[in-house]
């Protein structure tokens, strides 16, 4: 099924802009009268039929509108990003499958990075969620010393993952011992190539964050993100499946 992204919404009309409607007229070759699916990335999914069609827009009539129920909880990981674009860009397009709700890219000590492009971000993150089904964007905030990151007020339960001695407790055992599930809102935080420092750690744990690991495996930046989130999910699934 094809998916179309738009925030162009008046009463009972949508608009493809530029980008989108090029895509439907000149490589789909979409016609007047078409049914076609959109979603508009607040959690909206709309079936609608094209009235007007034009390469710089279209018009479409709303014919359906469902709303994609909210999950029990948000998550929210805070990512160092990897010296390589590409590999940054493969993390935000693989945790908005499978449920990402916010991701703030960190500057640490040891981040190489030192810019990025949020156009193409957006871009990756509307067609991650046009590629899944999913109707919610995440949230994409700006790049963010890590510091700053500490001292904002973070809501929910609050998780480092680092690789320094001594050795944290395991991502399960800290979610079961610490309820986590009982929050609406997790933030995880994931370090650049070379880990957080000792001093980077402290500063997190003075601030109300929990320790963990995800094994003895020592994981690339973008990996141990999507680890984070994917765990997340599951574990909360099988929390629910036992309470039942």
């Amino acid at each position: 099924m094809q998916v179309f992204f738009s925030q162009q919404i008046e009463a009972t009309y949508l608009y493809l802009t530029e980008e989108e409607a090029k895509h439907c007229v000149q490589v789909l070759r979409k016609k007047q009268g078409d049914i076609i699916n959109i979603i508009d990335g607040l959690g909206g999914f709309y079936k609608g039929e094209i009235l007007k069609l034009h390469k710089k827009e279209v018009q479409i009539a709303i014919l359906e509108q469902n709303l994609e129920p909210k999950l029990d909880f948000d998550i929210h990981i805070a990512l160092a990003p990897p010296k390589q674009a590409e590999k940054f860009e493969w993390f935000l397009q693989k945790a908005t499958e499978i449920g990402v709700s916010e991701i703030t890219p960190i500057q640490s000590d040891r981040t190489e990075r030192k810019k990025l492009r949020f156009d193409r971000m957006e871009k990756i993150l509307i067609s991650a969620i046009k590629q899944s089904k999913r109707a919610r964007l995440p949230k994409l905030n700006e790049f963010t010393p890590f510091s700053k990151f500490l001292d904002m007020q973070l809501q929910g339960a609050k998780l480092i993952g680092h690789c320094e001695c001594p050795p944290s407790e395991h991502l399960i055992h800290v979610c079961k011992k610490n309820d986590i599930f009982s929050e609406r809102k997790i933030t995880v935080l994931i370090g650049p190539e070379g880990d957080f420092t000792l001093q980077e750690v402290e500063k997190a744990k003075e601030k109300g964050f929990l320790e963990i690991t995800f094994g003895e495996m020592r994981l690339k930046t973008e990996t141990a993100g999507i680890l984070a989130c994917h765990s997340l999910h599951l574990l909360s699934q099988m929390e629910a499946y036992e309470k039942n």
